[in-house]
């Protein structure tokens, strides 16, 4: 009976093992010039999601996990740069390379990483060239509907753009399998490729309106034959920020000359609002409905983040999109000198 006992218990382990074993994910690594033993390992899906860390030893290192389901992780090497590999059950990846040259590494086992290893060496000499890879990627994603790469390469070299292509990215959505659009974070580049799509350089700018710190409702309609400048932004994220936005001196500089400018917050608090406009001297109109993400004109206009700046013509089309200091100031110079030299001569 005890022997039975023992067999049974023995069995038990056994499964276990085998179960662990199927959902076990190893990586392994040779990477010479390493600068540093410590590499940080993030979740791509959920951005600045720290998940581990691994500690090399003369470049050597290995790692283990119980996954569930593939997954994408990045592997940073401190200041050197990053490597994307895909994590899966029962998978065993190997990366060898120079730390010296990250886009040449070389990255075996599973289906996924060999797919993207294939890519990634096939552009290495337009990455050296220092030409895009939009076609590539294109290329990529048309043929590979059921590869999880597909939404890497669709972020990196679609969305994460100055000025996305919404209707591209829409195009190269469709060309996907379900079970990829499922994916969670495949689900929120479509629905805001979605948004966006309509709101692009060209196209005539959704009517807005909303009530300024004196409860006087400004709006589109009050500003005909005049450029239109919106700044979205929040008072944890004021356009003085330094991510760069003069809107200040922008103001002084074109504030006699045909252009207009509404700064749209996202606050929800009045007070923070109305100290923020204050501390920061921002004169030009401020609007807000105190709604924060669920503002009506931030949902018209599809804003992602702040700040952000849409510029719109006297006949209330979309001109340009986050547009940043000098290039902003650049942009209105050229579009505001013939409406200056119209005015100097009027004076005269």
């Amino acid at each position: 009976m005890k022997k039975s006992i023992f067999i049974i218990f023995l069995l038990f382990l056994c499964l276990t093992s085998c179960k662990n074993n199927n959902n076990q994910f190893a990586l392994k690594g040779e990477i010479t010039n390493l600068k540093s033993d410590t590499i940080l390992i993030y979740g791509l899906e959920e951005i600045g999601d720290k998940i581990d860390t691994i500690f090399a030893k003369n470049g050597i290192f290995s790692y283990s996990s119980q996954v569930d389901t593939i997954a994408p992780i990045i592997l940073r090497f401190g200041n050197e740069g990053e490597c994307l590999v895909y994590a899966d059950k029962g998978v065993e990846v190997s990366i060898k390379g120079n730390a010296n040259a990250l886009e040449s590494l070389q990255v075996s086992g599973g289906n996924a990483n060999e797919e993207l290893n294939h890519f990634r060496q096939s552009v290495l000499p337009l990455v050296k060239a220092k030409k895009p890879l939009t076609a590539n990627a294109d290329s990529f994603i048309r043929n590979h509907p059921f590869s999880p790469v597909s939404i890497y390469l669709l972020d990196k070299y679609f969305v994460q753009q100055t000025n996305p292509d919404f209707k591209k990215i829409q195009a190269l959505i469709k060309t996907m399998s379900g079970e990829l659009r499922d994916n969670p974070y495949m689900q929120q580049m479509e629905e805001m490729a979605n948004k966006q799509s309509n709101i692009t350089i060209g196209s005539l700018a959704p009517a807005f309106s909303g009530k300024n710190a004196k409860g006087e409702y400004i709006s589109h309609a009050s500003f005909n034959k005049q450029y239109v400048l919106l700044d979205f932004w929040a008072s944890w994220c004021t356009p003085r920020s330094e991510k760069g936005y003069a809107l200040s001196t922008i103001y002084k500089k074109f504030k006699k000359k045909n252009l207009k400018m509404i700064g749209i917050s996202l606050d929800t608090e009045r007070k923070k609002w109305l100290d923020t406009i204050k501390k920061d001297t921002l004169s030009w109109e401020q609007i807000t409905d105190f709604n924060g993400w669920d503002n009506s004109i931030v949902q018209s206009f599809g804003i992602e983040e702040v700040p952000t700046t849409i510029l719109i013509s006297p006949e209330k089309t979309i001109i340009a999109k986050n547009l940043k200091g000098k290039e902003l100031i650049d942009k209105l110079d050229e579009l505001l000198k013939d409406n200056t030299t119209v005015q100097q001569r009027t004076h005269k």
